[in-house]
């Protein structure tokens, strides 16, 4: 059985109960919990971990192979979610704070929380000379509703995902029917 889908497995049965990963020192932990319709997974680990980042993008992509509609696009939202990481990793290093919201209406939302310094998200693509600052642009181009705003200690990134959550398949994991997944 994958050591972090497993996790992410017992972290649904086990409501909002944060796990840490085996072997981490740094802190990161994740948890996952549903509550009147809104499926939520949460991830914190300090940007500079990459291990921590790397087991992060496995569990969110889990979730999507398990939650999601067959005509979500979730290998833009994979690329979503990395670029935002990393731009945290890059420009931000400290804690990062990573959600994963579903709504009843299959609605998902990502929001990428960082204590770095004040910016604004003002995707334009780079002169192609420019080695880096096309993150946002993609982010921009494959998402909708890209926004950030200022925090009390850093900045948000929200995305609304090219994806929608089936809510039957949330519950046929947590009731286990998903075995190959799991494997």
């Amino acid at each position: 059985m994958h050591l972090l889908r497993r996790h992410a497995y017992e972290t649904a049965h086990m409501g909002t109960a944060w796990w840490q990963w085996p072997g981490n020192r740094g802190g990161a932990a994740f948890r996952s919990h549903e509550m009147g319709g809104t499926k939520e997974m949460e991830w914190q680990f300090n940007a500079v971990d990459a291990k921590a980042a790397l087991l992060a993008r496995r569990a969110f992509m889990d979730f999507l192979q398990v939650s999601c509609a067959l005509e979500s696009d979730c290998e833009s939202a994979q690329i979503v979610f990395v670029e935002l990481v990393t731009n945290v990793m890059r420009h931000a290093p400290g804690p990062i704070d990573i959600t994963l919201q579903s709504d009843a209406r299959g609605l998902v939302v990502l929001d990428v929380y960082d204590s770095g310094e004040g910016f604004v998200a003002e995707p334009t693509l780079p002169p192609i000379s420019s080695e880096s600052g096309r993150g946002l642009y993609i982010v921009s181009k494959l998402c909708a509703g890209l926004s950030s705003t200022r925090t009390a200690s850093g900045n948000k990134v929200s995305v609304v995902l090219p994806v929608t959550t089936q809510p039957a398949a949330f519950h046929l994991v947590k009731q286990g029917r998903t075995p190959s997944l799991f494997d």
